[in-house]
């Protein structure tokens, strides 16, 4: 008579298992969510500018702020004219410890009509950063996470076919696995009947 026989030691030894396969799964949807969020900055980005006025503005001063390491940085302040005619000075968002741009250098700013206090210097970075970013992060989240589930899965279809499971009670084995029920394949040993 033959028996099958748990050896969840010999198991571990030979790096199977369904825990990389369910691993995945979180990182492909947290990275997914981080993908769409991305993508939403990048649609409200791209509306803000289309619907933004452009000016040439100078710089006049620099706006002195503490970093996160406690570095000092400068945001430029700028003045422009709006289309209006309203003089507006304001203080850039981005800051950097060495600016690029000089006192009394021109620059493009955009802004919206109704609020030219709002406006924003022209770059790339100040634009498109934060939608870059988010996206970015959530591709390599999204990519971890499939590599990770394609490399489980994989593992699983291999010890499947491995242990000859076929049929429904190797998809109930199958299931079981995935689902976390069984703490280990079973490891055919044949053994006889004799007692």
């Amino acid at each position: 008579m033959s028996r099958v026989r748990i050896r969840s030691s010999s198991f571990r030894r030979r790096g199977g298992g369904s825990g990389c396969f369910l691993a995945g799964i979180p990182f492909v949807v947290i990275g997914a969510l981080v993908l769409v969020l991305g993508w939403n900055q990048y649609k409200e980005t791209r509306a803000e500018i289309a619907a933004s006025s452009t000016a040439t503005g100078v710089v006049v001063d620099y706006h002195e702020r503490e970093g996160s390491e406690g570095e000092t940085l400068f945001a430029l302040v700028v003045e422009f004219t709006a289309a209006d005619g309203e003089e507006v000075r304001f203080t850039d968002a981005l800051a950097a410890s060495n600016p690029s741009q000089r006192i009394g250098e021109a620059v493009e700013v955009y802004y919206d009509p109704a609020f030219p206090r709002t406006a924003r210097v022209k770059s790339f970075w100040g634009a498109w950063g934060f939608p870059v970013f988010l996206m970015a992060f959530g591709g390599l989240f999204a990519l971890a996470g499939m590599l990770a589930f394609f490399a489980g899965l994989i593992k699983v279809v291999r010890l499947v076919a491995a242990l000859g499971l076929a049929g429904v009670g190797g998809l109930a084995g199958l299931a079981l696995l995935l689902l976390g029920r069984r703490k280990a394949p079973a490891e055919r040993t044949s053994q006889d009947g004799q007692g």
